[in-house]
């Protein structure tokens, strides 16, 4: 935070990320404006870095960080003046920990109420703001004023920021404000359930501070390789192509209905149970009602998956604009043309992946990553390339670290599941903590 506040000039690695966040998300936004027949005004970048300042700072306390980005990366930026907490991180966890101060409510409500009292306006136990001054009309607002609509959508029918290209950063409390609003979403593997999943949603949470959902769903109760052998033979799946036949199938788990191999009541399928999640959560910021029918909003949320959470979590990227699109160990679909050759909705530029190079099916995950356009042809490897890997782009991550000892795996994939779960992570041997975590690699 000095080093930040104190207007040092930005160290190479950091500004090598922000290059390659801007190189992602302008190529990102250039794909949505042609799908949008947009061509843009044509004399602003199609990228804008927003910062949001600590508490008691106004805008002017971070010129010199702004113009470093500003002249570093040639995007635009925007420090925008917002209404923060009168208090600072401290009291507010301490109140948010307080029955007494905070309404009777748990430390995630309280949090929650007061992040999106400070951005969507409202009144929460601890602090209320007049929906004029909250962080998303003032944005509003600010981009307006300068003229700058190339930063604003009105798809939803309501006048927003166009986050599809917007970079949302801030210092202290602006930063807490900055990352409320992105869930990541983990659907796990064949016989799975989200309890072996916490390892990796934990490294997410604490890291990121984003939110986190590890969801139960009905996944197939059988595996990839019986699925392409059933795709693959008209004799089972009611004379539909390959290509059909993988479509019906993610289709019925994240819509639910009938497809010729398995079937699943509209009520337990991946996009109502999340739905049904988000709602009991009280998480209404990741819920949109725009097309009249109650959806996760999509633009906030990072999709991933494990093994046959991932084949799903990539077709409903395939499908729908996610913010982000995350895919470990997976997909596994083949054999012939699938879904993977076609556009998917969300841009390549903000996907990524990880898989052990030495599992059973890395082949057929390294084709389908190509073929839906993240090339594993300069793939980062774990550990010799890492921490340097991320002084460079990084699409793909193919790890080559040994399993866990504690590793059950009854299916003779444990290099499968030590990318995700529990039980097969390799561990830190001082720390016992998965070395994913420590190196960054989840």
């Amino acid at each position: 935070e000095a080093a930040i506040a104190s207007g040092a000039p930005l160290p190479a690695p950091v500004t090598e990320r922000i290059m390659d966040a801007v190189q992602r998300l302008g190529a990102a936004a250039e794909r949505q404006d042609r799908a949008d027949g947009e061509d843009g005004d044509g004399d602003l970048p199609n990228v804008l870095f927003v910062l949001l300042g600590g508490t008691g700072s106004s805008p002017s306390a971070y010129t010199e960080l702004l113009s470093s980005i500003n002249n570093q990366t040639n995007i635009a930026v925007l420090g925008l003046s917002y209404v923060w907490a009168p208090f600072s991180d401290a009291e507010l966890n301490t109140a948010c920990g307080d029955p007494s101060e905070n309404g009777q409510e748990t430390i995630e409500e309280c949090h929650d109420h007061h992040y999106m009292t400070v951005l969507h306006g409202g009144d929460s136990t601890l602090f209320s703001v007049p929906r004029e001054y909250s962080i998303i009309a003032r944005l509003v607002e600010a981009l307006e004023a300068l003229g700058w609509d190339d930063f604003l959508s009105n798809s939803t029918g309501t006048l927003l920021p166009a986050f599809h290209r917007i970079i949302m950063g801030g210092h202290s409390q602006g930063t807490g404000h900055a990352a409320y609003a992105t869930l990541f979403v983990m659907l796990g593997a064949t016989y799975s359930v989200p309890a072996q999943y916490t390892e990796l949603i934990t490294a997410i949470n604490d890291q990121a501070n984003i939110h986190v959902l590890a969801l139960s769903y009905v996944w197939a109760p059988f595996s990839a390789a019986t699925l392409n052998e059933a795709c693959g033979d008209p004799t089972l799946n009611g004379n539909e192509t390959i290509e059909e036949c993988h479509d019906h199938y993610h289709m019925t788990i994240l819509h639910g209905g009938n497809s010729t191999l398995f079937s699943v009541p509209a009520e337990y399928a991946i996009i109502s149970r999340l739905v049904e999640a988000l709602e009991a959560l009280g998480w209404d910021q990741f819920l949109s009602n725009s097309t009249g029918t109650l959806l996760p909003a999509f633009h906030r949320i990072i999709m991933g998956g494990h093994s046959q959470g991932t084949g799903h979590a990539a077709y409903a990227t395939f499908l729908y604009e996610f913010y982000r699109g995350a895919f470990i160990s997976g997909p596994q679909n083949c054999c012939g043309k699938l879904y993977v050759d076609r556009d998917f909705a969300t841009p390549v530029e903000r996907m990524g992946a990880l898989y052990h190079l030495l599992e059973d099916t890395a082949g057929t995950i390294a084709d389908n990553l190509e073929r839906i356009g993240l090339s594993t042809d300069e793939l980062a490897i774990f550990p010799d390339d890492f921490p340097d890997a991320f002084q460079r782009s990084i699409a793909v991550v193919g790890t080559l670290h040994e399993v866990s000892d504690s590793c059950e795996d009854g299916i003779n994939r444990s290099e499968h599941g030590s990318t995700a779960a529990n039980g097969c992570t390799p561990k830190d041997n001082s720390t016992m903590r998965p070395v994913y975590e420590n190196e960054g690699v989840w």
